[in-house]
């Protein structure tokens, strides 16, 4: 009996790829060799190439899809791989294949990728406010803000606010918005304009500052400290002294006019009962009292001001009283007592006001 012998079948092609597992960060696509290796046959073996995704979340790109392998030896082929990238923040492993066909048959070479999506800038930023605590006598104060991007992997862009806590403040950022490269830090200036306390006192406040975009938001603190000066020591003591300088010129101004009275004599008239003299008598004692107020309004310069505006509140009373006892009396030729009362009427009023700037300022 004649036998056949069985046909020997070549050894089939081999299909590798260079890297097999792919790692992507930050990208999209991946870059590695199929290798296709035919040194088991001595012919030359054309073969067609395509790529396989069972989530189909992968696209391939061959440098050639289809070749001729010279036999005995093995030809490399660039590929390409794109695939959506996860969340941000996330990773992701995805499976794919390469499989090689010469017609008859299909050789599969299995591969991995695995991919990274960076997370959103805003996640790893941080907002910074210097300094932290800003002290000024000033309406405005200027603070610098870090942006600082630093740990983050791609470009960040935020817009920039602020708020302070009494709601009172304005707020004005130079720039607004601000793109930050990866690994840098951008300063930006903010000036703040805020009414200022009452003088003499304190007052601070705090403000927050946020770096936002689409995907969230960063924020950063800090104080502003404000104190005012407190004018009314100042505009007390000038308004006192100047009151009792008023008050002293105008019980003075008779005297200083070159008028002469015989005090004497309107005494002993006086003390017989002459109207006139009464008058007069009443009138020079009313205003020489006015001098000597105007020094108890000085030396009420270290109290709370009571006693200034009661020295103020009796000269002005004297210097009435002077114009009512002197009001019947003919000043012909006579000695005019009362023609300082008006600079001892504004004295007054000067002192005064003087003696309630010195009062306590009232405790919130």
């Amino acid at each position: 009996m004649l036998r056949t012998a069985a046909v020997e079948e070549p050894e089939p092609f081999t299909v590798r790829l260079e890297p097999s597992h792919l790692h992507v960060v930050g990208t999209d696509t991946g870059a590695f060799d199929v290798i296709v290796d035919n040194r088991a046959d001595d012919d030359g073996l054309p073969v067609e190439v395509a790529g396989r995704d069972p989530q189909r979340l992968v696209a391939f790109s061959f440098g050639h899809d289809r070749f001729v392998v010279p036999g005995g030896r093995a030809t490399r082929v660039h590929a390409l791989l794109r695939t959506t990238a996860p969340a941000p923040g996330t990773s992701a492993s995805r499976p794919f294949s390469v499989v090689v066909s010469d017609g008859r048959r299909e050789v599969e070479a299995t591969g991995l990728v695995d991919v990274s999506a960076p997370a959103d800038p805003i996640t790893t930023a941080r907002l910074q406010v210097h300094p932290a605590t800003l002290s000024t006598q000033a309406r405005r104060g200027v603070f610098a803000v870090d942006v600082d991007n630093r740990a983050g992997a791609s470009p960040l862009t935020v817009r920039l606010s602020a708020s302070d806590e009494l709601g009172q403040a304005r707020f004005a950022f130079s720039p607004g918005q601000v793109t930050v490269a990866p690994g840098q830090v951008a300063r930006v200036q903010l000036a703040v304009d805020a009414p200022l306390p009452d003088g003499g006192t304190s007052r601070s406040r705090a403000v927050t500052v946020v770096a936002s975009d689409a995907a969230g938001s960063v924020e950063g603190r800090a104080t502003l400290t404000q104190s005012a000066r407190d004018w009314r020591p100042v505009a007390k003591r000038w308004l006192v002294w100047l009151g009792a300088i008023a008050m002293i010129a105008g019980a003075l101004l008779p005297w200083l006019d070159g008028q002469v009275v015989d005090l004497e004599l309107v005494v002993t008239e006086a003390a017989s009962g002459d109207e006139v003299a009464i008058s007069i008598a009443a009138a020079v004692a009313a205003t020489l009292l006015v001098a000597l107020l105007a020094l108890v309004m000085l030396l009420g310069l270290t109290g709370t001001g009571k006693q200034i505006r009661r020295s103020a509140i009796l000269a002005a009373l004297l210097g009435i009283g002077a114009l009512i006892a002197q009001g019947q009396f003919r000043v012909d030729d006579a000695f005019v007592v009362t023609n300082g009362v008006p600079l001892i009427l504004v004295g007054a009023v000067l002192g005064f006001v003087g003696g309630v700037l010195a009062r306590p300022r009232a405790q919130g």
